[in-house]
C-alpha cells in the first residue's frame, strides 16, 4: 500500500498544486472584477459562474469538460500525465515522479507542454470549487471594506482617469474571509482522490 501512495502522491500533489495555482489566479481578479461592476451584467455573470463552480458536482463537470474540449473541439487531451509517445521521441528523467516538475528540470519542453495540455482538464474540475469559494469570498471582502478615500480624507484629489482600477479605494488587509481559502484547499486536496 505504501508503494502505491509513493507512485501516485506526486501526481495528486502536482494535480492539487495547478488547481489551487487556477483558483487563485482567476478567482482574485474575478472577485475584483464582480464587486467593482456590482450588479452590471459582468457581477451577474461571474455570479453566477461561482454559484456553479461551488455546486456542480465534479464527476458531471469533468464529463462535460471531456465533451466539450476532447470531444468536439479536440483541443486537449482527456487521459494520461502526457503523451506516451514522447517517452520514445523526448524521454523524460525522473526525479520528482511530478511530470511538469521533472519536465522543468530537465529542460525537455516537448514533454512540459503536452504535460500542462494534460494538466488542464482535471486542474479545472479540481479547481471548480475553490475557485467559486474565492471569487464570492473575494467580492464580499471587497464590497464590504472598500472606503472611499474622499471619505476618509476629504483633502485627497480625484485620479486621473488612467489609473489603475481600484486605486481610489482601501481595502481591509486582512479580511476575515480569508480563513475560508483553507476549506478550499481542503476541499481542493480531498477531489483528488478522483485521480
Amino acid at each position: 500500500m505504501l508503494s502505491d501512495i509513493k507512485d501516485r502522491a506526486p501526481a495528486s500533489i502536482e494535480l492539487v498544486t495547478a488547481a489551487l495555482l487556477f483558483s487563485l489566479v482567476l478567482g482574485i481578479p474575478l472577485g475584483l472584477i464582480s464587486a467593482k461592476w456590482t450588479g452590471k451584467a459582468a457581477d451577474g455573470v461571474i455570479r453566477v459562474g461561482a454559484v456553479l463552480g461551488v455546486s456542480m458536482p465534479a464527476f458531471w463537470l469533468a464529463l462535460i469538460l471531456q465533451l466539450v474540449f476532447f470531444q468536439r473541439l479536440h483541443l486537449l487531451p482527456v487521459a494520461g500525465q502526457y503523451d506516451p509517445n514522447l517517452d520514445y521521441t523526448h524521454p523524460l528523467t525522473q526525479y520528482t515522479r511530478m511530470v511538469v516538475v521533472d519536465a522543468l528540470v530537465t529542460g525537455n519542453w516537448t514533454v512540459l507542454r503536452s504535460a500542462l495540455a494534460h494538466l488542464v482538464l482535471p486542474a479545472l474540475v479540481i479547481a471548480s470549487y475553490p475557485l467559486g469559494v474565492i471569487t464570492r469570498m473575494v467580492r464580499a471582502s471587497v464590497a464590504v471594506l472598500t472606503v472611499p478615500i474622499e471619505s476618509v480624507d476629504p483633502a485627497a484629489t480625484r485620479p486621473s482617469t488612467r489609473s489603475v482600477a481600484f486605486r481610489r479605494e482601501r481595502v481591509h488587509p486582512f479580511p476575515e474571509s480569508y480563513s475560508h481559502n483553507e476549506d478550499a484547499d481542503a476541499h481542493a486536496l480531498a477531489g483528488a482522490r478522483l485521480i
